[in-house]
């Protein structure tokens, strides 16, 4: 903008070199528009500044929301896991308990059941990655 009013900036790109050389030139008008050109530059930066510090606000609450969700499911996957352990530990005993061939075979189908269950709701656990995942603080970065 300075080449527009005669004068360019100084080579190291030094502001107070060139209102200097305004100044000497006895510009002060190529002066006071550089001066509201900058003033312009800095409120623009500011905006733009405060417009990031919303976003990332935004985006903590996000994440914070999105952490207490994953500790809720988290705690309810461990509960139940809690419960299907109790159940093929009971099914274990009952079988242990059964008398004839036939009846424990009928009790050990059952219990291969529960367990296989119990396997396939352990394959879907919430992982300390996911946590992690989830926790990352982008200050942290």
């Amino acid at each position: 903008h300075t080449e527009r009013l005669g004068a360019s900036p100084a080579p190291n790109g030094d502001y107070a070199e060139t209102g200097r050389r305004l100044l000497e030139r006895g510009d002060g008008d190529a002066l006071i528009t550089r001066i509201a050109e900058l003033a312009e530059g800095v409120a623009a930066a500011a905006m733009a500044r405060d417009a990031a510090m919303v976003d990332l606000h935004a985006v903590e609450r996000e994440r914070e929301l999105l952490q207490d969700e994953l500790q809720q499911v988290y705690a309810e996957h461990a509960r139940r896991m809690d419960a299907t352990r109790e159940l093929v530990e009971e099914a274990r005993d009952a079988v242990a308990a059964e008398t004839t061939p036939q009846r424990r075979a009928r009790a050990q189908a059952s219990l291969d059941q529960r367990d296989s269950a119990a396997a396939n709701a352990a394959s879907t656990r919430v992982t300390a990655a996911d946590v992690a995942a989830l926790m990352f603080d982008p200050h942290d970065a």
